[in-house]
C-alpha cells in the first residue's frame, strides 16, 4: 500500500499545503476521517473530471507578463 500526503502533493506541485487542501475540498475528492484527510472519489465524479479535461486551450491566445517591482528593477540596474 502506498500513501500520498498533502505535504507530498505540495512539494510535487510547488503549491502551498493549505491551497492543495482547499482545492481538493472544493473538488469534493477529500474527506476528513478519524483525524486524517483521505482522498475519496467516486467513478462518476472521476469521469466527470475526465470529460472536463478534454477541453483545449488555444495557447496562442495566452499571454503572461511577470510583475516587476520598481525596487527589483533598480537593484539590477545598479549592478
Amino acid at each position: 500500500m502506498s500513501f500520498l500526503f498533502n505535504s507530498d502533493l505540495s512539494e510535487i506541485t510547488a503549491i502551498k499545503k493549505e491551497d492543495v487542501l482547499a482545492a481538493l475540498q472544493n473538488l469534493n475528492i477529500i474527506r476528513y476521517q478519524q483525524g486524517s484527510y483521505v482522498l475519496s472519489i467516486t467513478k462518476d465524479l472521476f469521469d466527470s473530471y475526465q470529460d472536463k479535461r478534454r477541453l483545449r486551450v488555444e495557447t496562442k491566445s495566452l499571454f503572461w507578463t511577470p510583475k516587476i517591482t520598481t525596487k527589483l528593477t533598480n537593484q539590477f540596474q545598479n549592478k
